[in-house]
């Protein structure tokens, strides 16, 4: 396989796993079913992932409104 070949096959990445830190959140992710992987925005919706870019967008721009309001009283 030459490397122009080589750079043309996508790689297939999967969402990380997140592995548990104790037996206790093992116990939890077992009995309550919880997904030990990260969700995949790119695997989302358009509409969900803009929502959840606005989301975060408004919850920095406040977080910094409050640094500034309360730094210059």
């Amino acid at each position: 396989m030459s490397e122009s070949e080589k750079s043309n096959i996508q790689k297939d990445e999967s969402p990380t796993v997140v592995d548990s830190f104790n037996s206790a959140t093992d116990h939890y992710h077992k009995i309550m079913g919880m997904p030990n992987k990260r969700a995949d925005l790119n695997a989302m919706p358009r509409w969900l992932r803009s929502f959840y870019y606005f989301i975060v967008c408004v919850i920095a721009v406040g977080f910094i409104f409050f640094l500034y309001t309360s730094i210059f009283k």
